[in-house]
């Protein structure tokens, strides 16, 4: 993982220009390692119904 693409997609997400799954795949890590990441960073994160699904739908092509 790269310290650099982790810390411009916290950049952007912070920004609200991207949302959570973006992020995680700028990121190059998971969703879940992403949330884990705003966690340790007292970064609040927003994830709904509508970011599941993007997630979904990139995953399984």
């Amino acid at each position: 993982m790269s310290d650099w693409r982790v810390q411009t997609a916290l950049d952007k997400y912070g920004q609200g220009s991207i949302t959570l799954p973006r992020a995680a795949e700028l990121a190059g890590i998971s969703i879940y390692e992403m949330i884990a990441i705003l966690e340790e960073r007292k970064i609040p994160y927003r994830y709904d119904l509508s970011d599941l699904e993007e997630y979904l739908k990139k995953r399984n092509g």
